[in-house]
């Protein structure tokens, strides 16, 4: 295939972080952005390291005002995956710092539906999961919150499909999540946890062994532990890679050094996801065209990457099957 050309495949999306959809062009239409100038915009997207990232977003997250700018959003974000051809995604949402910041959750997540239903009405074919995530900084108590309001909206029929973690991967002992970790599982959500990216090899153990996770978000420092990776291959754990998130927060030091591939050839299930594509630039069919590039991968291999993540999307399993018949081209 043309490298060059787009992707035209349908697309499953399994780690893309809502509010990091939020990228200057939406930034600059919401009503916080309108109180930001273009120079202090642009700034706000630069940052060249982790931590960095993390202020940044934070920052794009307080934009978020009132339900209807969550709604707006939305309807933005969902418009903009689907024209990129992407069928299906679970989206990792995070409730508690709009909490904490005084906006109710309820109203909030009506608003993030209102939004996707606007997408759809006006033509976006787009199927949309949730996973809520905690803040691993934040510690234990912050992450039992966010499990039980994941557990409440999926009990209430909402599309919350698992609960995870992201943030600072070194900012709190994984035991001290378990208990959130448990809490989840026992009500049927499925386990997502980012490691590997900035933490080494153990972090991504401590995933799967103490957090149980099925899915990781990163999970390339697990490149490092022969043992680890025959462990994730035994258990079918699966790793939602993010080249050019990992290269902009200096995981790594170019697409080619990312040893993605190398964790794939090892038997473990691997998918490719955007992260943060309103701050890397890069949205699902973009980061497809970069590994396209980057490690020749033609359409069949393109589309093997789309079908495990309809295999490993946390789905029920006739839904599983559904999905994987759409990215097949069956």
């Amino acid at each position: 295939m043309n490298n060059s050309g787009k992707i035209a495949i349908p697309k499953i999306e399994l780690h893309v972080h809502f509010e990091g959809c939020i990228g200057p062009e939406l930034m600059a239409r919401m009503r916080a952005g309108e109180k930001i100038s273009r120079p202090e915009l642009d700034a706000l997207y630069s940052f060249d390291n982790f931590p960095g990232f993390l202020k940044a977003y934070a920052r794009v997250m307080a934009a978020l005002e009132q339900p209807g700018d969550f709604r707006e959003a939305a309807g933005f974000i969902a418009a903009r995956l689907a024209a990129r051809g992407v069928v299906y995604v679970e989206f990792t949402f995070t409730p508690l710092p709009h909490v904490r910041r005084g906006l109710e959750h309820g109203r909030v997540i009506e608003a993030v539906l209102a939004g996707l239903e606007d997408a759809r009405a006006a033509g976006a074919k787009l199927q949309a999961a949730f996973i809520y995530d905690t803040v691993r900084q934040w510690g234990g108590e912050a992450a039992e919150q966010s499990a039980r309001l994941a557990v409440a909206d999926m009990k209430a029929g909402l599309p919350v499909v698992g609960f995870g973690v992201g943030g600072d991967e070194l900012g709190c002992p994984a035991t001290e999540l378990q208990p959130a970790f448990e809490m989840a599982a026992a009500a049927g959500l499925k386990r997502y946890v980012h490691a590997g990216e900035v933490g080494g090899p153990q972090s991504v153990r401590e995933a799967v062994e103490i957090l149980g996770a099925s899915r990781i978000g990163h999970g390339i420092a697990a490149a490092g532990d022969p043992e680890l990776l025959a462990e994730l291959a035994r258990r079918g754990v699966c790793l939602d890679v993010c080249p050019t998130s990992n290269l902009f927060t200096r995981a790594v030091d170019s697409y080619e050094k990312n040893p993605w591939p190398a964790i794939a050839a090892a038997g473990v299930p691997v998918t490719i996801g955007s992260d943060d594509p309103g701050f890397f630039g890069a949205w699902l069919d973009e980061e497809l065209e970069r590994c396209a590039a980057a490690w020749q991968l033609d359409q069949a291999a393109l589309r093997g990457l789309m079908v495990t993540a309809a295999r490993h999307s946390f789905q029920p399993r006739e839904k599983r099957e559904e999905l994987e018949t759409i990215v097949a081209g069956i």
